[in-house]
């Protein structure tokens, strides 16, 4: 068999064999790119992209001003509130200005702004400003049609229905063509909560001390919240203003203190642990156990002066209900009364002929209702 004769016999060399180089590891190719990576540094249109942007060019570090200038809302973990970020990577940057501490903040620092008359910012604002006189009195309007549904707990639905209604009867809202929608309605209400608890979170930021009254709740959603009210003195007299409902994640002592904080730190009220004196809740363990509950975060930390109260409605109820149960004539009318309730309360029919003989009597119809219960 004649054997194969090849190009390379005579001086050639295979070119893609050369080219061809042996496959790197991880560790070389790593080693490679922190050699010639590209060097990071502070780029200067950061500076609008990201206001409050702060620069340590001696350190090689980012801070967030927004954040330092609000350190009892601010993420006291983040390193823009710490140390400072050297990594220079804009992805850092869009997650710290996108997250819910830092809009806190600028927000804090938007009413701060209000507050001393300066001028005001946002696009609403700027659209107010150059609103003529007119449809500065229509909007007046529809604010004020917005605040009777926040008031009376209607439907946000019913909004554009109410303003037609408006409209049909002669206002002069027709001249206003947008903001007719219940997602308007939504920010409207906004702004209006805003505004009436701007005043009350100067109030209680004012005092020189004051107690919280907390108690768990479920809303429409079926969420467990938690509900808290703030009572102050105000020119002598103490006064009693609801603060926030703020979501529970989890139903332990930990969880529901935290809902607390949270509720008065969103609300403005930054500095509330310091100028706590009082606590007011319900017997449930969780709130006024002795070793773990929400009573002993609230004396935590050097607050042993605070007095936690157990809420008198409550006390009573258990006070009559123990009473009751030493006593058999008592009991007896207890359980009298309850049978009677449950009577007319699961038969509408019985229901309906005690209102008809209270009607025949010229007597005021009363329902008759349960023993106990603290409402």
């Amino acid at each position: 068999m004649a054997k194969q004769i090849s190009l390379l016999n005579f001086g050639f060399t295979n070119a893609a064999a050369q080219n061809k180089a042996p496959p790197k590891g991880k560790a070389a190719t790593k080693r490679e790119y922190d050699v010639n990576k590209r060097s990071r540094g502070f780029v200067a249109s950061w500076v609008d992209e990201f206001p409050g942007i702060l620069h340590d060019n001696d350190a090689g570090v980012i801070f967030c001003s927004t954040c330092q200038n609000h350190p009892n809302i601010a993420d006291q973990q983040s390193v823009f509130f710490t140390g400072g970020c050297g990594t220079y990577r804009k992805q850092s940057l869009q997650a710290h200005w996108l997250s819910p501490r830092h809009i806190m903040c600028v927000e804090a620092k938007v009413a701060k702004k209000r507050a001393q008359g300066n001028d005001l910012v946002g696009p609403i604002d700027n659209v107010i400003k150059r609103m003529s006189e007119k449809n500065r009195n229509i909007l007046k309007k529809v604010f004020n049609t917005a605040y009777m549904i926040l008031k009376c707990e209607l439907p946000f639905t019913l909004f554009p229905n109410m303003l037609k209604l408006q409209i049909k009867n002669g206002s002069d809202i027709d001249g206003l063509s947008s903001y007719r929608t219940n997602t308007a309605c939504k920010r409207f209400t906004q702004y209006i909560v805003g505004d009436i608890r701007e005043p009350l979170k100067d109030a209680i930021n004012n005092a020189r001390v004051f107690s919280v009254i907390y108690d768990g709740a479920t809303d429409a959603s079926v969420t467990e919240v938690e509900i808290v009210y703030c009572r102050y003195v105000r020119d002598g007299k103490p006064l009693n203003c609801f603060v926030n409902l703020h979501e529970v994640e989890h139903a332990h002592a930990e969880g529901v203190f935290s809902a607390i904080d949270n509720a008065m730190v969103s609300a403005g009220i930054e500095n509330w642990k310091e100028k706590l004196v009082g606590a007011g809740s319900d017997g449930a363990k969780v709130n006024v156990g002795i070793n773990n509950s929400v009573a002993t975060r609230m004396q935590g930390d050097g607050r042993e002066h605070v007095v936690i109260v157990h809420c008198v409605a409550h006390r009573l109820e258990l006070a009559i209900l123990g009473a009751i149960k030493e006593n058999e004539m008592l009991q007896t009318v207890q359980d009298m009364l309850n049978k009677i309730h449950k009577h007319y309360h699961y038969s509408p029919k019985a229901l309906r002929e005690l209102e008809m003989v209270a009607e025949a009597m010229g007597e005021k119809f009363l329902k008759p209702q349960r023993l106990s219960g603290t409402r």
